[in-house]
């Protein structure tokens, strides 16, 4: 292998060669899958080229290393700074009177929840007053039909388990009730006389062109009903896109869109198989301008590939 990479390095700086096509390929805005899948994943093309500067060094390919390092800086601060609806700071670790706890999870669709007490015994918890379920099958919702007592109002457990759909569990009413073409879940919320405008979505990951224009198309479908509604809006699901990309950052910035994304605090939601510090953002909860978040943190994956 060390003969192989140093081959590599003496013929040609091949892998030196991968890393700066890609960094460039993922900071255009250009509409190909593959390129948004490593605008997705920037963060860990820097965290290739921080492994390659090493390489590089070892080898005494002092130059090489110097142009890889200076990528990884421009790389760094691109994303860095790329993000101007991601700095909602956490104001506080107080609970305020007025706060609305949200939870969001995709269970994955053929998770059999046998650790659904753990589940339960969570949310007494934590106590979130609306939470959004992604990929329920029939056994989830069987078991989610179980939490009547504590969530009374739902959208979705009665109707058929859905891949794409959301189900959406609450403490307190939820009126103007609709779910569109695209499985999307809006709905009205009041809580202490605050009126607040949720949407459930799960969007289609862009794994293929296909699949990308799909997204794209459910994106501009999101775009519609949010800016319609220009109150309390808290968006809520699995996204499939990270916080530094720059499609998500054009998102935030047309809906007018806030989050909190911090590298001293990592929130990675998938795959829960990689530490945090390796895994991604796809899990969201976005809000309007007047909102302010307090706290914001990840919790257990109770058998699915997502926290």
């Amino acid at each position: 292998m060390m003969m192989y990479l140093k081959f590599c390095f003496l013929r040609g700086n091949i892998l030196l060669f991968f890393f700066i096509v890609f960094a460039i390929l993922s900071q255009l805005s250009l509409p190909y899958y593959f390129i948004d899948i490593l605008d997705q994943l920037s963060f860990h093309i820097i965290y290739g080229g921080i492994f390659l500067i090493f390489i590089l060094i070892y080898f005494k390919r002092y130059f090489a290393s110097l142009i890889c390092i200076g990528f990884v800086i421009l790389l760094c601060l691109q994303n860095l700074f790329s993000c101007r609806n991601c700095n909602a700071f956490e104001i506080s670790k107080f609970e305020h009177s007025n706060s609305l706890r949200v939870m969001t999870f995709n269970v994955n669709y053929l998770n059999q929840f046998d650790d659904f007490d753990n589940f339960y015994n969570l949310l007494l918890n934590e106590d979130p007053d609306i939470i959004q379920i992604q990929e329920s099958n029939e056994t989830i919702h069987n078991k989610l039909n179980t939490l009547n007592s504590i969530y009374p109002y739902n959208i979705g457990l009665d109707r058929p388990s859905s891949f794409w759909g959301s189900i959406i569990l609450s403490k307190y009413p939820l009126l103007d009730i609709a779910i569109n073409e695209h499985e999307f879940i809006t709905a009205t919320l009041i809580k202490n006389g605050i009126t607040y405008k949720i949407i459930g979505a799960h969007l289609v990951p862009a794994g293929s062109q296909i699949h990308y224009n799909i997204a794209l198309n459910q994106m501009e479908n999101l775009k519609t009903l949010i800016n319609k509604n220009k109150g309390n809006v808290i968006l809520i699901g699995d996204l499939n896109m990270t916080p530094y990309s720059k499609r998500f950052n054009k998102f935030l910035e047309q809906t007018n869109l806030y989050t909190y994304y911090s590298l001293k605090k990592l929130t990675s939601t998938w795959p829960t198989f990689l530490p945090n510090f390796f895994g991604i953002q796809i899990d969201h909860v976005l809000f309007s301008s007047q909102i302010t978040m307090i706290n914001k943190k990840i919790l257990q994956s109770f058998s699915s590939d997502h926290s």
